[in-house]
């Protein structure tokens, strides 16, 4: 079992406090695990007006549209129905609002005809597998993850070092990156009620969503620096050498 596997290890490295409690519930020893978050080239990520004219130009979408993306496999496990059927609460307060769903999966078919039967399907586009997600993120007023399970969430991560306030589910290890009310909101999972509100309440306060995007940027250029995760990496292989 996973207690004993674990046995074969000196240290286990988990992406989030999420995953490392999960292991000690699963009898793993805790002074074994060592959580070391997911890191970023922020750079990357920086603000890009040219990219993010461009983008939008290409979706649709105008200065005065709201434009709410994410990034994820169309699987079950990360909650996509639920951003699509949250739309048409959101288009009763925001008519010129639109989902961008980027990513494929096995449940892109299901996901366009749950927006055609709702009768938003103007209002959501597809962009299936993307390499340029800077400019992706650039584009994007408001980015959701509305996962039912999640570790951590690298597209989480993506789009808070592009500023973009964010709305999550909160399971997993999504609230060690939300603080809800500073970086973004967190919403209970399948709760398509919910979400709509929270992107609802951003999208008509423009000044409170680029407020949070700041703080988003600010803690994932603090805690989730890809050099800074690299130089834990690095120490930790250090000292279990030493050690041997």
């Amino acid at each position: 079992n996973h207690r004993i596997s674990s046995l074969l290890f000196n240290k286990i490295v988990t992406v989030s406090d999420a995953i490392r409690e999960d292991d000690v519930r699963l009898g793993v020893v805790p002074e074994k695990i060592l959580t070391i978050p997911l890191g970023i080239d922020i750079e990357k990520y920086s603000k890009n007006d040219k990219a993010r004219c461009m983008s939008r130009r290409r979706f649709g979408v105008d200065d005065k549209g709201i434009l709410i993306g994410t990034i994820s496999r169309a699987e079950p496990v990360k909650g996509l129905r639920y951003l699509v059927e949250a739309m048409p609460l959101v288009l009763q307060r925001i008519p010129n609002a639109k989902a961008l769903l980027v990513g494929g999966g096995s449940q892109m078919s299901n996901l366009e005809k749950l927006a055609f039967d709702l009768g938003i399907n103007d209002h959501v586009i597809y962009d299936g597998i993307r390499d340029d997600i800077p400019d992706i993120l650039s584009a994007i007023d408001i980015f959701v993850l509305p996962s039912l399970s999640e570790g951590l969430g690298l597209s989480l991560l993506e789009a808070m070092a592009s500023e973009k306030a964010s709305i999550g589910s909160r399971v997993g290890g999504i609230p060690e990156l939300i603080e809800d009310g500073l970086t973004g909101y967190l919403v209970p999972p399948g709760d398509p009620i919910r979400l709509a509100e929270r992107v609802v309440k951003l999208s008509l306060d423009r000044e409170l969503m680029n407020k949070m995007g700041r703080e988003a940027r600010r803690k994932v250029e603090r805690k989730y620096n890809l050099k800074v995760q690299v130089e834990r990496i690095v120490d930790l292989y250090e000292k279990q050498l030493s050690n041997d």
